[in-house]
């Protein structure tokens, strides 16, 4: 086997999941008894632990750490995804002393907001051109951001995470492959460290069963996947549709809340959830696919 490619692998995948791994159970410390009570919840390590995993994921992939704020003149607008996970971790940790729907709302609406602002590219519009088509692009990051949170969210509150963190690892490593087709390799690495990143909270969440990992994690998913997603499709060459059905692919979920399905353990349930998703996450690799082919 290559041996750059198992060097990728480990620095690109094993060791941000590792870290991400080690940084959650320092902070959360998921053994301890008062893990229920809701101060005690560990709203915010997830977010801490991906963000920490991402950043060195994003220095083993690209080479190097651009300095803050970003300069997108010599780096592309989606390095800014190495710091806005920070900023993430701090709305979880406000998460974990109010958590409600409103509060919840408020935090998602303002980082994608925040993060469009930053993300989304201004080379798509031409020197002289309306900006119109740059907001269109803002608001739809929101729009897709705040949607996909909303999935993952209520999704979160009947699974305890475990669903969560299967589901995301099916988005990233579906992402990662639409990207890869799009002639988007680097996007596509990162999406495959989130992938690993996700598969070591599905570990972790089966081994502490008390706790959901998935509250900071859901800020952590829809803003950094929407940013691939996005500048992915805008410099990449896969149609729109195959980034489009990805952002979309927790509502899917939702097919498995009928109540002929509902009548089934917990475990058939989570399944079923995850095979709803497959819906549109295949339909974007193959559609994806067939672009690349042709």
């Amino acid at each position: 086997m290559n041996p750059e490619f198992l060097k990728m692998q480990l620095f690109g995948a094993v060791i941000p999941a590792t870290i991400c791994a080690i940084v959650v159970l320092v902070f959360a410390r998921p053994w301890r008894k008062d893990i229920d009570s809701l101060n005690n919840k560990p709203y915010w390590s997830m977010a801490l632990g991906m963000a920490a995993g991402y950043i060195f994921a994003y220095w083993a992939i690209v080479g190097e750490i651009p300095s803050f704020p970003v300069d997108v003149e010599e780096y592309d607008s989606d390095s800014w995804l190495i710091y806005i996970p920070f900023v993430l971790t701090l709305l979880a940790f406000a998460h974990n002393f109010t958590d409600t729907t409103i509060s919840k709302g408020l935090f998602i609406a303002i980082s994608a907001m925040l993060s469009a602002w930053l993300i989304v590219p201004e080379w798509i519009v031409d020197e002289g051109e309306s900006s119109a088509l740059l907001w269109y692009w803002r608001l739809g990051f929101t729009a897709t951001a705040v949607v996909m949170f909303t999935a993952l969210e209520k999704l979160t509150n009947v699974t305890k995470g475990r669903t969560f963190s299967l589901l995301s690892f099916f988005l990233a490593t579906a992402a990662s492959g639409v990207l890869v087709l799009s002639a988007n390799a680097k996007m596509g690495q990162l999406c495959g460290a989130i992938a690993a990143m996700s598969m070591a909270m599905f570990v972790l969440s089966i081994v502490f069963k008390n706790i959901s990992w998935a509250s900071s994690g859901n800020y952590f998913l829809a803003i950094v996947l929407t940013g691939l997603l996005v500048n992915g499709y805008l410099s990449g060459e896969a149609p729109l549709i195959s980034f489009a059905l990805i952002a979309i692919a927790p509502i899917f979920c939702w097919g498995a809340q009928i109540k002929a399905i509902q009548k089934f353990p917990p475990i058939a349930i989570g399944v079923a959830q995850i095979l709803f998703a497959f819906i549109p996450i295949i339909t974007a690799l193959l559609i994806a696919f067939q672009y690349y082919v042709d």
